[in-house]
């Protein structure tokens, strides 16, 4: 490409070096794309798949674009743009090249369709292993921070929980991938479980009004908290105190 609208085609000579210095930063990860599609705005998401693969699964609002000198006129002149091929591999060397024409608004999905793909399956396969917890655990979750313990609890609902995380109901709006404390309790063992847990998605309640629905990922949760979680997944309760007790003491 010569300019901004016009000159070159896709085949340029560009060397891996210039390639991956204009494309540096030009990525967006799953998901920060899901939730500007799931909340909005959402960008304009320009599919370079061939067309048997867009029509059999694509992102919302994706449009299929042709990989061709026409595609730089696909790009928005305001507001952001994603690209999305198969494997990122493809969009990030499109990027790079639009970057060097003066197009600085369209990045690349990192990992492509495949790790938009993988991040459903892995979603649908918390889903279908996630409980909803005994009503005698409780959850407190709170920003990190040094006065977190005076902090209000932003957990409004406790909606379920799987062995890779929790869903909640919050009336605030954390930002993906920010990261947050969580504790749990249960009356009965006296003790809690503690643990970091990072925004993974956030998308607004369809029941509750000015509510959010926020998945998050335990970090490097202990092992005895990995023993009860799976206990609440398999069975719906938590294990019993003895149990508990006995593993505390390893």
């Amino acid at each position: 490409m010569e300019g901004a609208r016009h000159g070159g085609c896709y085949s340029t000579g560009m060397s891996d070096n210039t390639t991956m210095v204009a494309a540096r930063g030009a990525s967006v990860t799953v998901d920060e794309l899901r939730t500007w599609v799931e909340r909005g705005p959402a960008p304009s998401i320009l599919d370079v798949r061939p067309a048997a693969a867009f029509a059999t699964v694509r992102i919302p609002g994706a449009v299929h674009a042709a990989v061709s000198e026409a595609l730089i006129d696909a790009i928005p002149p305001q507001g952001l743009a994603v690209v999305v091929c198969e494997d990122g591999v493809l969009s990030r060397d499109i990027v790079a090249m639009l970057e060097a024409a003066g197009l600085r608004n369209a990045k690349y999905l990192a990992g492509g369709m495949a790790a938009w793909r993988e991040r459903r399956a892995e979603g649908a396969e918390r889903r279908r292993h996630a409980r909803v917890p005994p009503h005698e655990c409780r959850l407190t979750l709170k920003r990190a921070g040094w006065f977190a313990c005076m902090r209000p609890n932003l957990c409004e609902r406790w909606l379920d929980v799987s062995e890779g995380g929790l869903g909640v109901l919050m009336t605030c709006e954390p930002a993906v991938g920010s990261v947050l404390r969580a504790r749990l309790t249960n009356p009965g063992y006296g003790e809690a479980f503690d643990v970091r847990v990072v925004v993974r998605h956030v998308r607004p309640s369809s029941t509750d009004d000015g509510r959010c629905v926020v998945g998050l990922e335990f970090v490097e949760p202990s092992t005895l908290m990995r023993m009860c979680i799976r206990s609440l997944v398999d069975t719906g309760s938590m294990p019993p105190r003895h149990i508990v007790a006995a593993y505390a003491r390893i």
